[in-house]
């Protein structure tokens, strides 16, 4: 009899683990993902890290190469109001221009966008009266609002506030990131626009590449058509990226420090391997932020196929707290929670569990199943700095028996 149900017995269980398989790699996808800050919320790398942000706005002066012509001897600023801003250095990124610094220049008189004085650089200029518009060509450079824009030619017009560049245009944002396109028409002191051909490198990292791209409104997100996104900060031209997500709309936030998609594909060494109709991610630019963690994938003996998704809120830069739950096939579900406070001179960090299930216990020598009872546990760890010489600390593990944490 044994020999006759062998065939069907493999059979079943090279169907258990085939099914195995299947789910460890989605998994190992979502890994992927969120181990590059994709699809889930980052996980803090630091308890209390207070860290800044990285410093994005990159440097710039007031330049004017020999044998051009500044904006001032045009009129678009005021005799004596200098348009040059010092900021601090820029972030290093390969292949991005950067404006090399110069000495302090005095600041403007009126520092608000709204006022921002424009000043302009080529190797050609010409000034057209009836329309008000200034067109320049050979490396043109212009600088307003902490916005630097490079061009072959640029056409300002000074009655609109509309300027259109064509020819490796490249537009550096006070945030640090980077626009390379092949044509720009910007508007409202360049921060809204619509650019063709658009490569966005990040100041964190990062790259974009879309056939469109458009800002609506000052510092709003750019929305980008038949696009792609990878952290790869490729360095060959055709290069292929490790992996990379492509859309049919891309939305960059940087004010929610969020990556939007619609009809997505993830691929991987160029190979799509998997589709979602929707997908957000942070950016990149902020350690701590609430969403969904990488879940746990895990198979044992005794509690089957085990999922553990997680959600993690951050409360306070000082105080957060995780719950979750363990799924497994052949036990009950069990309710995870974690709690951490830090204060001036203190911290605590709460640990628990809880479930309801059954057990066996082991009474002379012999397994007696138990019914179904309530079952968990608790850590408290807790310290305290009186001073720099005295410290002071609570450690408390309670747990609902002595099988407990072994079964789970």
């Amino acid at each position: 009899m044994t020999c006759q149900n062998a065939p069907a017995r493999i059979s079943r269980m090279m169907s258990v683990w085939l099914s195995r398989l299947r789910v460890a790699f989605v998994f190992l996808l979502l890994s992927l993902l969120t181990g590059a800050g994709t699809v889930y919320a980052y996980e803090p790398s630091g308890y209390g890290d207070q860290e800044g942000l990285r410093p994005a706005a990159l440097a710039y002066g007031r330049t004017v190469r020999p044998g051009t012509v500044s904006s001032e001897s045009l009129g678009l600023i005021a005799p004596g109001d200098h348009g040059g801003v010092d900021g601090p250095d820029p972030a290093p990124a390969p292949q991005i221009p950067v404006i090399p610094q110069v000495s302090p220049a005095p600041a403007p008189l009126s520092t608000s966008d709204d006022a921002a004085p424009v000043d302009l650089a080529a190797d050609s200029l010409t000034h057209d009266e009836a329309t008000r518009t200034i067109t320049a060509s050979g490396h043109v450079e212009l600088i307003q609002a902490g916005r630097i824009l490079r061009a072959d030619e640029v056409s300002y017009n000074l009655e609109t506030d509309t300027v259109v560049a064509r020819g490796h245009v490249v537009l550096n944002e006070p945030s640090g990131d980077v626009h390379f396109a092949e044509e720009v028409e910007l508007t409202d002191k360049m921060r809204t626009g619509f650019v063709k051909t658009l490569e966005t490198r990040l100041a964190e990292g990062g790259r974009f590449t879309a056939l469109t791209g458009e800002r609506t409104r000052p510092d709003g997100p750019i929305v980008m058509q038949t696009a792609s996104y990878t952290p790869c900060d490729c360095q060959e031209e055709g290069e292929t990226p490790g992996w990379c997500l492509k859309a049919d709309e891309v939305t960059y936030d940087r004010e929610r420090n969020q990556i939007r998609y619609k009809n997505a594909k993830f691929e991987l060494f160029g190979i799509p391997v998997l589709y979602t109709p929707y997908l957000a991610h942070p950016d990149g630019q902020i350690k701590r932020k609430s969403g969904f963690l990488t879940p746990g994938l895990n198979f044992d003996s005794e509690l089957g196929t085990v999922v553990t998704p997680r959600y993690y809120w951050d409360i306070a830069p000082n105080r957060d707290l995780t719950v979750g739950a363990m799924l497994a096939t052949e036990k009950a579900p069990v309710a995870l929670a974690e709690y951490r406070h830090r204060f001036t001179d203190a911290e605590i960090r709460l640990d628990g569990s809880a479930t309801y299930s059954s057990r066996t216990d082991s009474i002379a020598g012999r397994d007696v199943p138990q019914d179904e009872e309530f079952r968990g546990h608790l850590f408290a760890n807790g310290r305290w700095d009186i001073n720099q010489t005295w410290r002071a600390g609570t450690n408390i593990k309670i747990t609902s028996d002595d099988q407990y944490l072994r079964q789970y």
